[in-house]
Parts: structure tokens; C-alpha cells; sequence
């Protein structure tokens, strides 16, 4: 039986080192105690920490694609870790500004109403878990992606979707559903040789770089096992009665299968139906959360830009985020473990509800912005 969900999250939750942790998280500042009390949950604290050679942490090769290495390399120069913290924290506000600026400029064509900004800039979630990595970065490449297809720039699309899946992947989750809304197989070719150009080229310059590492992180991304919190942590609590064992090596198999599945199903829907941009980014996204062998809390920070925009129902988007940040709190404090399966059950509910959601809008032509 696997162990429980606190204990394998990430050696820097062992309670021998929350105390130091902390310390380094206060004697940051305000800047760092407000975004980051918990920096345990933070790779940023982490990869800093390891890269400087703590003996808490074991040396690795980077677990991140090539654009998050070029990202994160210069914090390494930093003289100590709370100033990366503090430094990414800055930068995420500015990425979380960046979005809010972005939806009230140009995102039109959503499902039916104005943007609902408030979703978005008063989001609790965001709120907390804004500085923990580079997902908020990482959103406002998605988003840039998107108002580019609305804006009938291919070419920039793809760039932008390219470098955002050479940053983190999920933005890639988008580009299949997207291809049957594009008119003519030129623009399918130019948005997809654009992203495959910066995808590409990225990974060779990492390969060159770095030839014995530039692998890993998809290698470590396969031989992952901390499942929880998701459908198939639940696969497994409901097969141990049974005596069956559902492998990581199996998990990693089945996720990716109903996962392409899942992509193959969303373009197919766009197809026919013809939804926005938006909506397609936003189904494609809620089956990434839903169907990936790993969900961390600060995930929903990728789709709540597309949930706002699409103008989802509010009291979904808050309980959603009301599960996560539950969530968040069974990792540092001793709430007891069943809130994690059901909390699962509750989260992926509402994704579920909200898919449906955003699935049986009327469907709205796809004028968008003039320009990107």
C-alpha cells in the first residue's frame, strides 16, 4: 500500500525541516510571508536550495522542460533562496496583472456576456497560491495564445502555445481542439509549424546544453507516483478491497490514453459545433485537471483565466476553489486524511459540472480581437 498523501508530496514537507522553512519564509519580509508562508510548497525554494547544494535536498537533474531551466537558471545566481522566492512572487503578480489586463482588452467571443473579471482578480485561490511556481507565467502565455487565434494570427498563436508548452506543457493541451476552428489548411500549417518550430528549437538548444538531462523531465514526468488527488488515486482506494494493485507504470498508461482520448473528443466537439476559442481552451484544460496522473492545489490557476472569460457560474468556479484550498491545508496540517479522497471526488464533480457548463452554451460566432 502506498504511503499517505502528506509523506510523499516532497522531502521538504518532512516536519524536521518546517521550522527552518519558515523562518526563511519570514525573514524574507512581508513580500515573502504574504505570498509564501508555506515555501516547502514552492519549487522555487527547492530547486534553488538543491541547486546551491543543501544537503536537505537530493542532487537531480532539472525536472522541467527547457523554457522553465532558462527561466529558473538566473535565480540561481541569487544569494539565497528567499530572494528567488521573493523575485518569482513579483513576477507573478505581474503575469496575474498582465492577465487581468489582457481578458478586459481583448477577450470576446467567450460563451455568451462580458468577462467576468471579478472571477479572476478576486480569486481566493490566486490570492494564495499566486507565487508558489510559474503557473501564473505560464497562464498568460495560454491566454496570449488563445487572443491570438481570435485575432487570425496563426503564426503568433502557435509561437506562443509552442513556447508555453516548452515552459510547462499543459499550454499544448490546447492546440488539437483548436485546429478545427481554424478556416483553411494553411493556417492549421502555419499555427502548427510555428509551435513546433519554438518546441522544437528549444529542445535542441536543451539537448545541446545539457545532453545527459534535457530527457529527465519527461522521464520523471513518467515515473511519477504521487497520484493524489486524482481520479486515479480513487481508481486505486476502490480496487485495494479487491486485493488489485494499480501500478504507477499502469496509471502512467491509462492517464495518457484517456487523456488523448479525451483532446481527440474536445476537437471533435469543436468541429461540429463550433464553440469560441475560449471554450475550447477551457474544456481542454478542465480534462488535463481531471484526467492527469498528478493534480497539485495551485493547478487551477491555469484555467481560472478561461473560466472568467467564458463567464462560468460563479458559485462553481468559488466551491471549486474552495476545494482546492481545502486541499492546500491537508498537505501542512494534521486535518485528517479522508478529506483528501473527498475532496477529490467533490473537485473533480465540479469540473465535471463546469465542462458540461461551458459544453452546453449556445455556441457564438468567433469574431474576436483585431489584434494581438
Amino acid at each position: 500500500m502506498r504511503n499517505n498523501a502528506i509523506s510523499r508530496m516532497a522531502p521538504s514537507l518532512e516536519p524536521s525541516l518546517r521550522r527552518p522553512l519558515f523562518e526563511t519564509a519570514f525573514r524574507g519580509g512581508l513580500g515573502v510571508g504574504l505570498y509564501l508562508a508555506f515555501p516547502a510548497f514552492s519549487d522555487v525554494y527547492r530547486l534553488w536550495e538543491r541547486s546551491a547544494g543543501n544537503p536537505r535536498f537530493a542532487a537531480s537533474a532539472f525536472e522541467y522542460p527547457p523554457i522553465s531551466a532558462l527561466y529558473f537558471w538566473p535565480m540561481t545566481f541569487l544569494p539565497s533562496s528567499r530572494w528567488a522566492v521573493l523575485i518569482n512572487g513579483v513576477i507573478m503578480v505581474a503575469a496575474a496583472v498582465a492577465i487581468t489586463w489582457v481578458l478586459a482588452r481583448w477577450a470576446t467571443g467567450g460563451a455568451g456576456g462580458p468577462v467576468d473579471l471579478r472571477m479572476w482578480i478576486a480569486s481566493p485561490a490566486l490570492m494564495l497560491l499566486l507565487a508558489v511556481n510559474w503557473d501564473v507565467l505560464v497562464g498568460l502565455i495560454a491566454v496570449l495564445g488563445v487572443v491570438a487565434l481570435y485575432a487570425r494570427r496563426e503564426a503568433i498563436s502557435g509561437w506562443w502555445l509552442g513556447l508555453g508548452t516548452a515552459f510547462k506543457v499543459f499550454p499544448g493541451i490546447i492546440v488539437l481542439p483548436a485546429l478545427p476552428l481554424l478556416e483553411g489548411w494553411r493556417r492549421r500549417i502555419m499555427f502548427l509549424l510555428a509551435g513546433g518550430a519554438v518546441l522544437g528549437l528549444s529542445y535542441a538548444l536543451y539537448a545541446w546544453l545539457k545532453p545527459d538531462e534535457w530527457l529527465f523531465h519527461l522521464e520523471f514526468a513518467s515515473q511519477r507516483t504521487d497520484f493524489d488527488l486524482t481520479v486515479w488515486d480513487l481508481l486505486d482506494r476502490a480496487s485495494r478491497p479487491f486485493g488489485a494493485n494499480v501500478s504507477p507504470g499502469l496509471v502512467n498508461s491509462m492517464s495518457t490514453a484517456v487523456l488523448v482520448v479525451a483532446v481527440a473528443l474536445t476537437a471533435v466537439w469543436a468541429h461540429l459545433t463550433k464553440p469560441s476559442f475560449a471554450r475550447v481552451a477551457t474544456v481542454a484544460l478542465i480534462a488535463l485537471l481531471v484526467l492527469n496522473k498528478v493534480f497539485k492545489p495551485q493547478y487551477v490557476l491555469w484555467v481560472l483565466p478561461f473560466l472568467s472569460w467564458v463567464s462560468a457560474t460563479g458559485w462553481k468556479v468559488r466551491t471549486l476553489e474552495a476545494v482546492v484550498l481545502l486541499q492546500f491545508a491537508a498537505i501542512y496540517f494534521p486535518l485528517p486524511q479522508a478529506i483528501l479522497p473527498l475532496s477529490t471526488i467533490f473537485g473533480i464533480t465540479v469540473f465535471c459540472l463546469l465542462a458540461y457548463e461551458v459544453i452546453r452554451a449556445p455556441s457564438k460566432h468567433l469574431a474576436g480581437p483585431s489584434a494581438v
